[in-house]
């Protein structure tokens, strides 16, 4: 699912026009991806977590010439699931 598909449906379900629902959607990005910066935490209950983590350097391989490269440390996001939210 898209952005805009997001906020068609949030549209169609609240009643409220789709461009007051598209700033309300890019309100709340924006707002997670400060938090997410920051290395705060964000939780939703009954959705799940979302974290900023460390990863590690590591070796890879170029795959058109096989050669070998070291990716440097970097941070990503990691999200955690809810237990209501986890399909089984």
């Amino acid at each position: 699912m898209r952005r805009l598909e997001l906020v068609r449906r949030i549209s169609a379900r609240t009643g409220i026009p789709q461009k007051d629902v598209s700033i309300i959607v890019d309100a709340l990005f924006e707002e997670m991806k400060a938090v997410l910066l920051s290395k705060e935490e964000i939780e939703i209950r009954g959705f799940g977590s979302f974290r900023i983590v460390k990863r590690k350097p590591k070796k890879g391989r170029v795959i058109k010439t096989g050669e070998e490269v070291i990716i440097p440390e970097r941070y990503v996001v990691k999200f955690k699931p809810s237990k209501y939210l986890k399909i089984k």
